[in-house]
């Protein structure tokens, strides 16, 4: 994983805290998962999603 999406997967985390900015989070990392470019970081933003229940949001969309 890059600076970059280590620093935006961060921010994602963050959102987590909070229980009204789930949505915010599931679009963020569906956006970040759209904008990787490796096969093996792609693979470990969905395992956070699904360790984290944020593919199960409506707001996730890949």
């Amino acid at each position: 994983m890059t600076k970059s999406e280590n620093r935006e997967l961060l921010k994602i985390i963050s959102y987590l805290d909070e229980r009204h900015l789930q949505g915010m989070a599931a679009r963020s990392l569906a956006t970040l998962i759209r904008s990787t470019r490796g096969r093996n970081t792609r693979a470990e933003l969905l395992d956070f999603a699904r360790v984290n229940r944020l593919n199960e949001r409506i707001e996730f969309k890949i």
